[in-house]
This record gives C-alpha cells, sequence and structure tokens, in this order.
C-alpha cells in the first residue's frame, strides 16, 4: 500500500470532480514523477485502484478521478468523450503539475478502451505529457459500434440506430430531452459482455448504466483518435487482449501504423477488453509501470 492516499476534488469548466491522489511511501524521494488515469466509457476511477496501487508501490505518484458524466455530482451518465472528457482530462494534469510533490516535467498518461483514446489525444496535444499507454484504446469510435451492431445484429439494424441517433439529436437540440438507453443496447453488446457487464455492475453500483443517446452520438462518432496519432511525438506503449470482443486489437495495430514516435504494441494473450480488472492485469501492470519507469 503508498504511504499516502488521499481524496481530492478538482475543477472542469466549473465542474467539480472528485479524485484519488497517491503518493510514493518514504523510499522515494519528492518531487516524484507522476501518472494520471482515465476511466472508461460508462466506467469509473475505482477500476483503477489495484493499477494504481502497484505504480505507486513502484515510485510514481498517481492520479484517478471520475470524468464528467461519471459521477452523481456531475450529471451522472451524461458523457461527452469526444469534448468534454479532453478538458477534464488536462484539467487533471494542471492539477497535478500544480503540487509541489509532482515533478511537472515527468508526467505521464493512461487508460482503457475509451479511456485508452483519450490517453492517446493526450499525447498528441498536450505538451505537458511525457510518455503514454493505452489499453485496448478506442481509435475510432465509429467502427466500434458497426462492428458490434453488425456481428450481434444485423447491418439493417445498424442503419437503424444510426438513424435513432441521429433523430434523438435534433430532439435533445429542440428539447433538450434525450431518451435514456441501457449501455449494453446503446454498444450493443453481445450475450457474453452483456452478462460480464451487469454481473460488474451489480458489484459495483457506483458505475453508469444508462446513457443519453446524443452522448453516444458524441462519444462514439465524433471520436477518432487516429486521426491524432499522427501528432504524437512522446513514447507510447500499446496494450491489447487477443481475446478482445469489443475493441478489435487490429485498431491498436492501425495506431501503432501512424505513430511516428516510439511506440510498442504489446498483444496480451488470452486476455478480454477491460484489461486493469483481467485475469491478466498483474502482467498488464508490469508493462505499463516498466514503460513509464523507461520514459519518466
Amino acid at each position: 500500500m503508498s504511504a499516502e492516499a488521499k481524496g481530492i476534488r478538482l475543477l472542469s469548466s466549473g465542474m467539480r470532480l472528485e479524485g484519488v491522489l497517491r503518493l510514493p511511501d518514504e523510499r522515494y524521494a519528492a518531487p516524484y514523477p507522476a501518472v494520471v488515469f482515465i476511466h472508461g466509457y460508462s466506467g469509473n476511477m475505482l477500476e483503477y485502484d489495484e493499477m494504481a496501487g502497484y505504480l505507486c508501490l513502484s515510485g510514481f505518484a498517481t492520479l484517478q478521478f471520475n470524468l464528467r458524466g461519471c459521477s452523481a455530482k456531475s450529471q451522472k451518465g451524461r458523457m461527452l468523450c469526444a469534448t468534454e472528457w479532453p478538458e477534464d482530462a488536462m484539467n487533471a494534469v494542471s492539477y497535478l503539475a500544480g503540487l509541489a510533490e509532482i515533478d511537472a516535467n515527468r508526467i505521464g498518461i493512461t487508460g482503457c478502451s475509451m479511456g485508452g483514446a483519450i490517453t492517446l489525444m493526450m499525447a498528441a496535444l498536450d505538451p505537458r505529457i511525457k510518455c503514454a499507454a493505452a489499453m485496448a484504446p478506442v481509435g475510432d469510435g465509429r467502427a466500434v459500434l458497426e462492428r458490434a451492431w453488425t456481428k450481434n445484429k444485423s447491418r439493417e439494424d445498424f442503419e437503424a440506430f444510426l438513424k435513432e441517433l441521429e433523430t434523438d439529436m435534433r430532439q435533445a437540440a429542440e428539447s433538450g430531452i434525450s431518451r435514456i438507453v441501457d449501455v449494453p443496447y446503446a454498444l450493443c453488446f453481445n450475450q457474453k459482455d452483456d452478462a460480464d457487464y451487469r454481473q460488474y455492475r451489480d458489484e459495483h453500483p457506483d458505475m453508469v448504466s444508462c446513457v443519453p443517446l446524443y452522448s453516444v452520438f458524441n462519444s462514439f462518432l465524433f471520436m477518432k483518435p487516429l486521426n491524432h496519432c499522427a501528432d504524437i511525438r512522446i513514447p507510447v506503449l500499446l496494450l491489447h487482449g487477443d481475446a478482445d470482443e469489443i475493441v478489435e486489437k487490429r485498431q491498436s495495430e492501425e495506431i501503432q501504423k501512424r505513430i511516428s514516435a516510439p511506440c510498442e504494441l504489446k498483444i496480451v494473450r488470452g486476455a478480454p477488453h477491460p484489461l486493469p480488472v483481467s485475469e491478466q492485469a498483474g502482467e498488464v501492470f508490469e508493462a505499463a509501470a516498466g514503460w513509464f519507469a523507461k520514459y519518466l
């Protein structure tokens, strides 16, 4: 366990976001290198507790926080990943950089799934980030939706869902009201992923379970970190499970092709999509810690 772990609050566009800051124990001297954690779509900061503890024991300060839309204090379920989440991530870096205990020149970032997407955007756009580790990152949000809907239902169902999203966006613009749907419906989970999701949600009742449709439009049809990869000038580690049924590993393969900076792709054998809470989590933690130790 780290020497110190305390709850914090940071501001993003006037919204208070709760978080947890961990500082290394007495074996390490301040100012510390630090890692920001970005959680995934419909998730929250708690999914990174074990990984943050591991990195903290390895000498890194860590900051976990709930992005907007992922707690009752920030309009739970209203997740605008393409627009608001990058701003939240930038403000989290600003919070860390302002702490006396943190070396502002040695800040890294990590995240899984949609958190991996934001990790890549930050790697491209925020010069304060010195290295990154993206786990099962969404490189093309529309492609994720299209694959899920066409594989688990049909092409016709996917086209109908796109029309449903467009209709909802128009209604939301006129009335401010968006249809609320279950996350497994919006992302068209297969039977196994749906069951796993619902079990995890039952075990973690604080996580988001329902979302307004317009947030799906924002978070997936507008989300394409692939377009930012050519601007990445820092070292990036990509981790992807070869049993991932939600985001294909070929998205990470395409991301790697577009990054000219040092970039390593590690395929985690047998691992599903949620790498930080998978049976292979230890392997993932070790790889990320080694990457940050090398480049921070």
